[in-house]
């Protein structure tokens, strides 16, 4: 797991871990690209890739992650050609961990990935904590990643996210409003949750 790989890093600055996933798969200089970013930049704590799709690389997958007023996560760039109309982007909200670089020892001072944040809202609680402990989380565009994206696309067996996609999704909102809200606006929500719920499903119900 990413928590036994960190614990077997020594306790440096100059030790990273670059984390692939299973449905994930690097081009050659990705690594290399990634790094040339750290090194001009000592203040970057965690670096994602350019994710393209698996079966079209020319076609941008996903870079860098954010939140919407209301809380629910987005890739802002995603499913568009890809002409380095996005090559300048450099720091970002938040990125997806496939294939993402972090420094080892900040990963264990902040406790790694939350096991108790929804898988869909891991990626960007993780971000989040790298941020307010006054890190930098930034892109390398020139590094690609090819991702399959299974969890999103359903390809996954159900017991990986317990529910659709559609329903990790809202259960990924409601974990980053709650835990990452200002408090009075996370007491706000939490106690008109229910309410909130009662109107989402009339509305789906109105709109068949």
């Amino acid at each position: 797991s990413i928590d036994l790989a960190a614990d077997s890093l020594e306790a440096s600055d100059g030790s990273w871990l670059w984390i692939l996933h299973d449905d994930s798969a690097p081009e050659k200089n990705a690594l290399e690209q990634m790094l040339k970013t750290i090194e001009v930049s000592p203040s970057v704590a965690m670096v994602g890739p350019k994710l393209v799709n698996w079966d079209q690389p020319r076609i941008i997958a996903q870079m860098g992650l954010s939140l919407t007023p209301l809380g629910n996560p987005i890739s802002p760039y995603s499913a568009e050609l890809d002409q380095g109309q996005h090559d300048s982007l450099d720091d970002v909200f938040a990125i997806g961990t496939a294939g993402a670089l972090i420094r080892s020892n900040l990963y264990r001072e902040l406790g790694g990935i939350d096991p108790n944040s929804p898988e869909l809202a891991a990626d960007i609680d993780l971000s989040i904590r790298v941020r307010l402990a006054g890190h930098r989380v930034v892109l390398a565009p020139q590094a690609k990643v090819r991702h399959a994206s299974l969890s999103l696309a359903g390809k996954r067996p159900k017991r990986w996210l317990k529910t659709s996609p559609r329903t990790a999704l809202r259960r990924a909102t409601i974990h980053l409003r709650l835990t990452h809200a200002p408090l009075p606006v996370a007491i706000l929500f939490w106690l008109l949750l229910e309410e909130l719920s009662i109107l989402r499903s009339l509305w789906h119900v109105a709109s068949k």
